[in-house]
């Protein structure tokens, strides 16, 4: 749980999250995975996707987070990084507790949010530094999870642990299919779309297929 307890919040803390929310409001409302999106396998295919994720990957640095001295809102306006994936969460706590407005937010957060704002900061280095080793070894595992959606007429894709990368959002008219393939080259889920006239492929493993089917069933190509 994130919550627990009826310690208050120091309205001091949450005068400066409610200045952070108005210094970045846009930000705040594009940080936004709607509660029903699900977790799957993304295993390549997409440059902007791959990209990103590889960029992160090779300049992860958020074990050597030093927020000694500062508070909470100080380092997340320091840290843009940091600010999106806090307001991602944020935003799910939003839908979670049906909050409509982020006064309603702020006084949740008051009332029953100490122990997720008073431990944020740690607890985000503490799961950095253990990404980290995993980097370091080499003990990743093949493909990304990632989050997956529809929303405005367009399927999106977005890794779950970098929140703060841009999604891949295909307009759904430009899916042309997704099927299962198992074959000795790759046996899993693949997604056809055209991009600027080419058709381009993305690999999921194969269990993504009945998820997609949920949310695209019309897309979906069975097998024989």
């Amino acid at each position: 749980m994130l919550f627990f307890g009826k310690k208050t919040v120091d309205d001091k803390i949450i005068q400066s999250l409610s200045n952070l929310l108005d210094k970045y409001e846009d930000e705040f409302n594009k940080c936004f995975i709607p509660k029903d999106a699900f977790v799957t396998l993304y295993l390549g295919g997409s440059d902007l996707l791959d990209n990103q994720i590889n960029k992160e990957l090779k300049e992860f640095n958020f074990h050597e987070l030093n927020y000694k001295n500062k508070n909470l809102s100080d380092v997340l306006d320091e840290n843009s990084k940091m600010r999106k994936s806090f307001f991602v969460a944020l935003n799910n706590i939003k839908q979670n507790q049906n909050l409509f407005y982020n006064n309603a937010l702020l006084d949740f957060l008051k009332d029953n949010g100490k122990v997720f704002l008073g431990n944020y900061l740690e607890g985000f280095k503490k799961e950095a530094k253990g990404y980290h080793k995993h980097v370091q070894k080499g003990k990743l595992k093949d493909g990304r999870h990632v989050f997956v959606w529809i929303q405005d007429e367009k399927l999106h894709l977005l890794d779950n642990l970098f929140v703060y990368i841009t999604p891949l959002a295909i307009d759904i008219e430009n899916i042309v299919r997704f099927y299962e393939e198992d074959n000795e080259s790759f046996a899993g889920t693949i997604l056809e779309y055209m991009d600027n006239g080419e058709i381009k492929k993305l690999k999921f493993n194969l269990s993504s297929f009945p998820a997609l089917k949920q949310i695209l069933p019309f897309k979906a190509e069975n097998k024989e």
